[in-house]
């Protein structure tokens, strides 16, 4: 058995009779364009109000937002740009968004790490 560990796969030495069942998901389609796809669910999400909305609701001034560290592939490439021009355009403040990188129990990441 093979698991992802940041860039890299792990060989698990797990014996055939040990393992009970294998779970595959479902290939779903990919988005032509996730990007807008990203935008587009953040001003109107399914099932809860917007993140305007919740920001105004809140009368927040300050955004904190939690990432995960270099070990999981999160495509915050694609994320992170979306979401902080919706948070430019609600009227959050570049100096007023702070990131906070959660590692668990992993090793802090490198400052070039975090930039990636």
């Amino acid at each position: 058995m093979k698991l992802k560990y940041g860039k890299e796969e792990i060989r698990l030495p797990i014996e055939d009779k040990n393992i009970i069942k294998i779970l595959n998901l479902e290939k779903q389609e990919v988005l032509s364009n996730p990007e807008n796809k990203l935008r587009e669910l953040l001003k109107n999400p399914i099932g809860c109000p917007s993140l305007r909305e919740l920001i105004f609701q809140k009368k927040a001034s300050k955004i904190l937002i939690i990432v995960n560290d270099v070990t999981r592939p999160t495509p915050y490439e694609i994320i992170l740009p979306s979401l902080l021009d919706e948070l430019h355009h609600i009227g959050i403040k570049k100096e007023n968004i702070i990131f906070m990188v959660a590692t668990g129990i992993h090793r802090s990441n490198s400052q070039e790490e975090i930039k990636e």
